[in-house]
C-alpha cells in the first residue's frame, strides 16, 4: 500500500485514530470533507455490522476521540437513520446500541472533528498573492492553492473536499489616498493622530504643542477632521471597497477588512478574501484578483470634493 507522507498523516491524525477504533468493523474510507473556515473535518466510513454480531454484543462503544461527533447514518441502500437515537454520548464514548439496528449489515457514517489552520496547512499550499501585475489602471493579484500530494491521498480517499480555501491578498491602499487627498488634508488628520497619540502620554509639553497644532488645523478651510475620518472609514468599508475588487473563476470574493496598519495619516492595506473549493480532480486553483485602483482613486476625489 502507498505511503501518505508524514505530514499529511499528522493532519489526519483525529481520522486515523477514529477509523482504528473502528476497526472491528472493516470500515472503508469513502469521503472526506474539509471545511477550512469553520475548521472542521468530515469523514464518511461503511462498516460492517452482522445481524449474529448485533445479538451478540447488544451494545459498540467508540472512545470519542478529540471530542469528534457522529452526525449521520445511513443503510447501505441509503435510509436515513435517527442518529440521535441510535447514539448516545456516555462519560466520552460513543455508545451504538446495535439491538434496534435494522436488519442489514452495512452502514455508512459520517462523522465530524475540529481541524486547526496550522493542520489544514499541511494538507494545501496557499500562495498569498505577494506578486503583482501594475499599470496606471489596475493591480492584478495572482491567485494559487493546491491539494498536496495529490495521488498518495487519492489511493486511501475515494472523495476529498477542501471547502473554502482562502488565498489571502493584501491590497495597498496608502498610495491611492495620499495621491487623492489634497496636503492640506494630509496635515490635518497628521495633527489630529499627534494630539491623540501624545494625549496618553504622561509629557505635557509634547502634548501641549501637538494641541496648538490641531487648533490651528480646525481653522483651515475644507472638510472637517471628523468628517475626514469619517469619510476614509466608509471608503474602505469592506462594501464600498468590494466595488473596485473582482475575483475571477474558480474563486469566489470572501469577507473584506481594512487592517489596522497606517503610514501616516492613511492606512496601508485591505485584505480581501479569495475563496475557492479544491477536491481530487480539481486539485489546483489558478486565477487573479484585480483591483481597480484608478477608479478607487477617482472614487476618493469625488467624496472628499463633494
Amino acid at each position: 500500500m502507498t505511503k501518505v507522507p508524514d505530514e499529511v498523516k499528522t493532519a489526519l491524525d483525529w481520522v486515523e485514530k477514529v477509523i482504528k477504533f473502528f476497526e472491528p468493523y472493516k470500515p472503508e474510507k469513502k469521503m472526506m470533507r474539509i471545511n477550512c473556515i469553520n475548521q472542521t473535518s468530515e469523514i464518511g466510513l461503511l462498516i460492517n455490522i452482522p445481524d449474529q454480531y448485533k445479538r451478540k454484543v447488544g451494545k459498540i462503544k467508540i472512545p470519542a476521540y478529540q471530542n469528534f461527533q457522529i452526525y449521520e447514518m445511513m443503510t447501505e441502500d441509503f435510509n436515513l437513520l435517527d442518529v440521535v437515537k441510535l447514539w448516545t454520548n456516555v462519560n466520552g464514548q460513543w455508545v451504538l446500541n446495535t439491538s434496534v439496528l435494522p436488519p442489514v449489515d452495512n452502514f455508512f457514517l459520517k462523522m465530524r472533528g475540529y481541524m486547526s489552520p496550522e493542520i489544514i496547512s499541511k494538507m494545501v499550499f496557499v500562495d498569498e498573492a505577494k506578486n503583482r501585475d501594475q499599470t496606471e489602471e489596475i493591480d492584478r493579484y495572482w491567485l494559487k492553492c493546491m491539494i498536496k500530494d495529490v495521488e498518495l491521498i487519492e489511493n486511501v480517499w475515494n472523495m476529498l473536499e477542501i471547502q473554502h480555501v482562502n488565498v489571502g491578498i493584501k491590497v495597498g491602499i496608502n498610495r491611492c489616498f495620499s495621491t487623492a487627498v489634497p496636503n492640506t488634508y494630509h496635515k490635518k488628520i497628521e495633527a489630529a493622530q499627534r494630539f491623540l497619540r501624545y494625549g496618553q502620554t504622561r509629557d505635557r509639553q509634547k502634548v501641549f504643542h501637538a494641541w496648538n497644532e490641531y487648533r490651528k488645523t480646525l481653522r483651515m478651510e475644507g472638510v472637517s477632521i471628523d468628517a475626514l475620518i469619517d469619510l476614509i472609514g466608509k471608503l474602505t468599508s469592506g462594501e464600498t471597497f468590494g466595488d473596485f475588487v473582482h475575483v475571477e473563476r474558480p474563486y469566489t470574493r470572501g469577507p473584506i477588512n481594512r487592517e489596522q496598519e497606517f503610514s501616516g495619516p492613511f492606512p496601508n492595506y485591505m485584505r480581501v478574501q479569495a475563496l475557492t473549493d479544491l477536491d481530487l480532480k480539481n486539485y489546483v486553483a489558478d486565477s487573479y484578483m484585480v483591483f481597480e485602483k484608478k477608479k478607487y482613486i477617482d472614487k476618493i476625489k469625488e467624496k472628499i470634493n463633494a
